[in-house]
């Protein structure tokens, strides 16, 4: 099975059938389980192998991990695979993650340990001491094109895909950034929209009594305040009283005046 090296994603691309999906088939096995037996054995009851690169005819093992149904599938979601903040190896995806064409999350540091990028032996073929990927012909790197702006070269020069990546990482971290912004508002409203529904459902039973009955809840709450009433009205007319009395002391007072 020929493999192509990808230096600037580290992926180790199996060349030859491929199916309507992608898969490249080494026999009747898709070249990427075939890897992953080879090296770690046959694959644990209940779990499926996954591409962390999202590159189905990838076989390179550090971009392989053997994980659960469930898991596979949460992977398949751009949102879910970004909130990954470091590899397997303990890097920080933050300084070494870096986004391939089909949007998976690679570590570059496990890439140059894993001899996938940097590669310096150009069109160069090795074989493997387990047998299992023969032949691996590596790609021509370039470190630097020369050229500003648009590279000229073809897949580019690694000047260009790293700035390439800083402005990818740039702009995941601002879109996280959004997203969390977005889901406090979002848990804001959707307590703001609770709050209000209780309103509702609370007026609802209320406008869902009978008449008589909502007039004798009003009833029986002035009931409650009657006793303030009373003691507002007993010292009103402890008032009048004494208005009267210094009135009639006031027209005393004048005719003696006359």
């Amino acid at each position: 099975m020929n493999v192509e090296r990808d230096p600037v994603f580290g992926c180790e691309l199996a060349q030859g059938r491929a199916d309507r999906d992608g898969y490249v088939f080494h026999g009747q096995t898709r070249a990427h389980i075939h890897a992953w037996i080879a090296a770690n054995g046959s694959v644990p009851d209940g779990l499926v192998i996954d591409h962390l690169c999202r590159r189905r005819n990838c076989v390179a093992l550090h971009h392989l991990e053997a994980v659960t149904q469930s898991e596979n599938e949460k992977r398949k979601s751009w949102r879910y695979r970004r909130r990954r903040v470091k590899c397997r190896a303990g890097h920080e995806l933050e300084e070494h993650g870096v986004v391939t064409p089909e949007g998976g999350v690679v570590c570059r540091q496990c890439n140059r340990e894993a001899g996938g990028v940097m590669v310096r032996n150009y069109d160069r073929e090795t074989t493997t001491c387990s047998g299992a990927l023969p032949k691996i012909r590596q790609r021509s790197e370039i470190e630097d094109c020369g050229q500003d702006g648009v590279c000229k070269l073809s897949p580019g020069c690694n000047r260009h895909w790293e700035e390439r990546n800083r402005e990818l990482v740039h702009e995941n971290a601002v879109l996280r950034s959004n997203s969390d912004h977005l889901s406090s508002e979002n848990a804001s409203l959707s307590r703001q929209v609770e709050s209000m529904a209780m309103r509702i459902e609370s007026l609802a039973e209320e406008l869902a009594k009978p008449e008589d009955v909502r007039l004798r809840e009003v009833i029986d709450a002035l009931d409650g305040r009657a006793v303030i009433f009373d003691g507002l009205g007993a010292r009103v007319g402890h008032l009048l009283d004494e208005m009267d009395e210094w009135i009639e002391r006031a027209g005393v007072a004048e005719r003696r005046l006359k």
